[in-house]
């Protein structure tokens, strides 16, 4: 409160917490800010006041050593002890020379030159030691009392603060810099002479990505830091108001708001590489760690199999379930059997135990490998999957020799290599061999007809004919569908193809036992005629619905006695017959609370009679493909549960264009039809002691818990397979891991 004054006093000077600006121009804060000190340290009372730094010319360096340190409002940094006579909002700049051959206070900066120029003010030493960034610099590191005056700066991180994830590259012989700001872009500095001294606001200075920056003229706000004392309201000043960061350009040309973003430049990748990487499978008795999977690399099978048939998601397993649990890691397993290999490598060794098969563990059933050891002159072996002794057939026997292996160990590819293919006897087989069965299902509804999409499976099953495998064991059929299903009779002895049309889609059956199916080498004229006219056929159709999976359930019926592979091109949703769909747009986009486990219901199919009948398909060694070749919804998570469990595959064409689409859809036929694949296939894997399978994820059916049935297996197949621990597993030790697959070669 001011004291009373009695009216012709004389006028007393004002007090010391007067501001003369504000009478003047109570409307203009901005400018009042300006001409405040409100930075004046208390050892200065008389100074005289100064312009923000980034209003002020650059200093000269005779200037530069007299002028008084320069601060800024702002919140402190995290981590840095502040000095007790200074204000809890202010982060002090030490000037680059003392004022007036004063010492520096609280510590010295380092020589010119030792840090380049772009990084801005130097770090503040508190008494503790810790330092505060300048001004627009990037965040110092913590001094050492050892090196606070006239010592080199460490480029670590400040204690308590994680260290960055990134370092910052510099030429040898360089200064030290700082550490890059996580999250920045690198930075290199390329080899020069000494960095000229520059004052810490010659310029303005840049932020780090995600770091505001502020114009000349524009005082930065003060930044909100948790627990932090916030500075004091100025006389009449209203309490400060949370405002939006402005649109700030940084060094790079970014807003804050992308920087804000996930900067793809920064996202690990594997490192590309021209050269070709020689990967052995062990090295001094040791598995050697596979290479990346997205590099180009030749596999020499030393005793493991090559990463391309088996990977594993972790290369040290951890010894207890709690350690795997704490690693945060999925202990999961790759396989696939038929993958193909570099054509530099050395194909598979083919092995051949005549009518006794190959050398198997009484109990187990795991197969001879590498890894079984050989004890009592080779009369017995070890099973490294279970550790059960068992008897050396006599025919088998072999001395060992001064090492402990069998002395014929490196002729025996079943003994020296970690993948083999045993040639199965008739005990693994459930029938004998069937012939080569290809079924295609053609879509001829208005929609299909109308976007050229019959025609064009139609051109691509003509033109793949001729890669079907030759002999008289192959066997074709044709059919086509849209409200109604149509079987074609293919005899020979007929001039032409005759269409038997089944309207009944409730509950399908097959016009004729015989002639729907029949051998390529005989009726390839008829299959090419049929294939050429069924465009033609309909292309004046007005039936708009689609008896789809009435269509493969009359189909599988053609095909059940003998399996085989069912090809289907659907182009609309199915709306009629059995397991009538129709859009799930509005199941979909139901509200799901977060406690509920299941799945979005607009992932699941929509009828289980889908699963049912994909069951018995793969029950019967039926394995679909389906192609959708379709410009609307079609359902995909409903119809593809039938290819998901019979080991087949969805090639998905959306939106389907004519024009483009057609070499792409012949392609993927012509692959799926030509490449290294089996059928009637079963996989078990085989761990070793203290680990075993939790659950198996692929296009496969499974009969009992432990094997995975396949009625189709290719080249692009691959199985994962979780592990868990069920013992503690010996410290040093090996785990060993057996994929046996069994399957029909390719029908050739």
């Amino acid at each position: 409160m001011a004291a009373q004054m009695s009216p012709g006093a004389p006028r007393q000077p004002p007090p010391q917490t007067h501001n003369p600006n504000f009478l003047q121009k109570p409307d203009s804060v901005s400018d009042n800010l300006q001409r405040l000190n409100l930075n004046k340290p208390p050892s200065l009372p008389n100074s005289a006041a100064t312009l923000p730094p980034f209003m002020r010319s650059p200093p000269t360096s005779s200037t530069s050593a007299s002028s008084p340190p320069i601060s800024c409002p702002g919140a402190p940094t995290p981590g840095v002890v502040l000095r007790p006579n200074v204000p809890p909002n202010v982060g002090s700049v030490m000037p680059f020379g003392p004022s007036g051959g004063q010492p520096l206070p609280f510590g010295s900066r380092p020589p010119p030159g030792s840090l380049p120029s772009s990084m801005g003010g130097g770090p503040v030493i508190s008494p503790g030691g810790s330092s505060a960034p300048g001004l627009g610099a990037r965040p110092s590191a913590l001094v050492p009392p050892s090196s606070a005056f006239g010592g080199s700066i460490r480029n670590g991180s400040p204690v308590g603060v994680p260290p960055p994830m990134m370092e910052t590259v510099r030429s040898p012989g360089q200064a030290p810099s700082m550490g890059s700001f996580p999250g920045s872009p690198q930075v290199s500095h390329l080899p020069g002479p000494p960095l000229q001294s520059a004052s810490p606001f010659s310029a303005p200075l840049a932020a780090p990505s995600g770091v505001q920056t502020w114009p000349p003229g524009q005082v930065a706000p003060p930044t909100a830091v948790p627990d932090a004392v916030q500075p004091p309201r100025m006389f009449r000043m209203p309490p400060p108001q949370p405002n939006p960061l402005l649109p700030a350009i940084n060094q790079t040309g970014a807003t804050p708001e992308d920087s804000w973003k996930t900067n793809s430049n920064q996202v690990p990748r594997p490192t590309p590489s021209s050269s070709i990487i020689l990967h052995d499978t062990r090295q001094g008795n040791q598995a050697n760690p596979p290479p990346p999977a997205t590099s180009d690399y030749i596999v020499r099978d030393t005793g493991n199999c090559s990463p391309r048939h088996m990977r594993c998601t972790i290369h040290q397993i951890p010894c207890t379930a709690d350690l795997l649990t704490n690693c945060g890691m999925q202990l999961a397993l790759l396989a696939q059997p038929l993958a193909l290999p570099h054509p530099s490598e050395e194909p598979i060794a083919v092995v051949d135990f005549g009518e006794n098969g190959p050398i198997r563990c009484s109990r187990c059933k795991g197969y001879i490998n590498p890894f079984m050891k050989f004890v009592d002159h080779g009369r017995r072996f070890i099973c490294n999957f279970c550790g059960f002794m068992d008897y050396t057939p006599h025919e088998y026997q072999c001395n060992l020799g001064p090492d402990g292996r069998r002395r014929d160990a490196d002729e025996r590819p079943e003994l020296c290599k970690g993948t083999v293919e045993f040639v199965a006897t008739k005990e693994y087989m459930m029938r004998d061999p069937m012939p080569a069965v290809y079924f295609f299902l053609i879509d001829v509804s208005m929609n299909a007809i109308q976007t050229g999409a019959t025609a064009v499976a139609c051109a691509a099953i003509n033109q793949v004919i001729v890669d079907l495998p030759e002999g008289p064991r192959t066997m074709v059929g044709i059919a086509t569908f849209d409200s109604t299903i149509h079987f074609y009779n293919l005899k020979r002895a007929l001039q032409q193809p005759l269409m038997l049309i089944v309207p009944d889609v409730q509950d399908v059956y097959i016009p004729l036992e015989t002639d729907v199916v029949v051998q390529l080498s005989e009726c390839r004229q008829h299959i090419e005629q049929l294939l050429e006219s069924i465009p033609t056929m309909f292309q004046d159709t007005r039936t708009a619905e689609s008896a789809f999976v009435a269509a493969i359930k009359a189909a599988f019926l053609a095909i059940k006695s003998t399996g085989g592979k069912l090809l289907a091109f659907q182009s609309v949703l199915p709306s009629v017959g059995m397991v009538a769909l129709s859009t799930r747009d509005a199941e979909g986009r139901s509200n799901i609370s977060a406690g509920e486990k299941e799945a979005h219901k607009l992932l699941q199919p929509a009828d289980k009679t889908l699963k049912t009948m994909a069951i018995e398909f793969a029950e019967c060694q039926v394995c679909v493909d389906v192609f959708i070749t379709t410009q609307t919804y079609v359902d995909i998570a409903s119809i593809s549960v039938i290819p998901g469990t019979t080991g087949g595959q969805v090639y998905y064409y959306y939106p389907f264009s004519s024009v483009s689409d057609p070499a792409k859809l012949y392609n993927d036929l012509r692959w799926n039809i030509t490449r290294p694949q089996g059928f009637e296939a079963v996989m078990r894997v085989r761990c070793s002691q203290g680990i075993e399978v939790k659950e198996y994820q692929g296009n496969f059916c499974k009969h009992i818990p432990t094997d995975v049935d396949l009625p189709g297996i290719d080249s692009d197949k691959t199985i994962m397979v979780t592990l868990k621990h069920d013992d503690k597993l010996q410290d040093g030790s090996e785990c060993a891991f057996q994929v046996p697959s069994t399957f029909l070669a390719g029908y050739q």
